[in-house]
């Protein structure tokens, strides 16, 4: 005989009732604790976009103080220095 497996040995192969509802309730537990998990990574991305937002707006305020501050040292630079000049007449 070709297939030597009897009905008896067919029906221990096939799950039972108990092992289905067992393998659905751990597929729906992994379900939720995936869903958890999803929900926890969106506020955790929301929470760091709003960090970042904040970040960027410190680093503008930063860069045009010290765009600022050059233009001043760069004005001040073309000023000569009261040493280097002649003391006035009166002096």
């Amino acid at each position: 005989m070709a297939n030597d497996v009897s009905p008896e040995g067919l029906a221990s192969q096939v799950p039972s009732d108990s092992d289905w509802q067992q393998r659905l309730d751990q597929l729906e537990m992994t379900c939720a604790y995936q869903q958890d998990t999803i929900e926890t990574l969106n506020r955790t991305v929301g929470q760091q976009h709003q960090q970042l937002q904040l970040l960027q707006k410190q680093i503008n305020i930063l860069s045009d103080a010290f765009k600022s501050i050059k233009e001043e040292q760069t004005g001040l630079a073309g000023l000569k220095d009261l040493k280097d000049e002649a003391p006035p007449p009166h002096y």
